[in-house]
């Protein structure tokens, strides 16, 4: 019998270079300020940012704290990144992400997808969790458009992440 998967897919547009904003989204440990339920994200590797770069992160579980490694498991500079996680109690969720410039070139489309296998309870609540998942997804992306779009915050985050940024 084939594994149930919940998948939910939500997009936003932030006026901010497609360069930045992948920068940003390819660095799992700016995920604690834009996504609630993710407490602590630690880089476990000394390379650079691509595939194979591991985190391990401490998320807000329905029943308490859940920890695990998040890995790059596709990745496409300036482009799209993909996460797979593997948490305390089996969970392995993926988060995928796309930017792309409009046309003009004055904001940037992100493509977000969440991706998990269900078990048989959740496969019994699927509608549910997809629903939830979905919501979810939504305001993380509402709260990362509110972040990047508030140069104060975003200007003093990159600097201080990558230093002088390009013309």
């Amino acid at each position: 019998m084939p594994r149930r998967v919940l998948r939910v897919e939500r997009s936003v547009s932030i006026a901010r270079p497609d360069w930045e904003v992948f920068t940003f989204l390819a660095d799992a440990e700016n995920e604690v300020l834009w996504r609630p339920k993710v407490l602590h994200v630690r880089k476990t590797y000394a390379g650079p940012m691509g595939l194979g770069a591991a985190y391990w992160r401490v998320d807000k579980g329905l029943l308490g704290r859940k920890t695990g490694i998040v890995r790059v498991t596709a990745y496409e500079a300036d482009r799209a990144v993909t996460f797979a996680g593997s948490f305390d109690g089996g969970a392995q969720p993926t988060d995928e992400y796309r930017v792309t410039p409009t046309p003009d070139g004055a904001e940037t489309r992100v493509d977000a997808a969440y991706e998990t296998p269900l078990g048989h309870l959740g496969a019994l609540a699927a509608g549910h969790l997809s629903v939830k998942r979905a919501r979810e997804l939504a305001d993380n992306l509402a709260r990362l458009k509110r972040l990047l779009e508030d140069p104060a915050r975003t200007d003093a985050i990159m600097d201080a992440a990558w230093g002088e940024r390009p013309a």
